[in-house]
């Protein structure tokens, strides 16, 4: 998509959105995958808002590459290797989500907050060399390893805080 868009029914494939300042709204409506590829992708795009779709059955249900002031909101993300995966972003709110997993490396200034992680996975969020960034209240629900994962390799992850989460293993 180019410009804002709105579902108004449920929908069979990705979106791609190919521009600056865009908007899609899923209006409560699903996005349905068939097992691969992703849900939403964008590469190289700034003020991206994704708000209020349910996205299902893809590989990585929304991802972001090179993106800055990026906004995922009330989002339900299932079934999915990954719900949010960010490579290379700044700025990024991440917040009323329901989701399995979240990815991020090589980024800085990520909030995530009041999210709800189902997730059957080794890690609810991954941050690979990611700096001044936020996790904060949170729930963590059916963990199977690690809550919440911070590594530095390659590179460095510091200066993040997190705050008022709670993290349920499933064992």
């Amino acid at each position: 998509i180019t410009k804002d868009y709105t579902l108004t029914g449920d929908i069979y494939e990705g979106i791609v959105i190919d521009g600056d300042n865009i908007t899609l709204d899923g209006n409560g409506y699903n996005i349905y995958g068939l097992g691969s590829g992703y849900g939403v992708y964008s590469d190289a795009h700034s003020n991206i808002t994704i708000k209020n779709c349910k996205i299902k059955n893809f590989t990585y249900s929304t991802i972001i590459y090179n993106g800055t002031s990026i906004t995922i909101t009330n989002n339900t993300y299932l079934d999915a290797v990954s719900g949010i995966y960010l490579t290379n972003c700044s700025n990024v709110a991440i917040s009323n989500n329901t989701d399995e997993r979240i990815t991020v490396t090589y980024c800085r200034n990520i909030v995530i907050d009041n999210h709800r992680m189902l997730t059957w996975d080794a890690y609810g969020v991954d941050f690979m060399s990611v700096w001044d960034s936020v996790i904060k209240n949170s729930t963590f629900n059916y963990v199977t390893f690690i809550g919440i994962r911070l590594r530095g390799f390659p590179g460095a992850t510091y200066n993040n805080l997190i705050s008022n989460n709670t993290v349920k293993s499933m064992y």
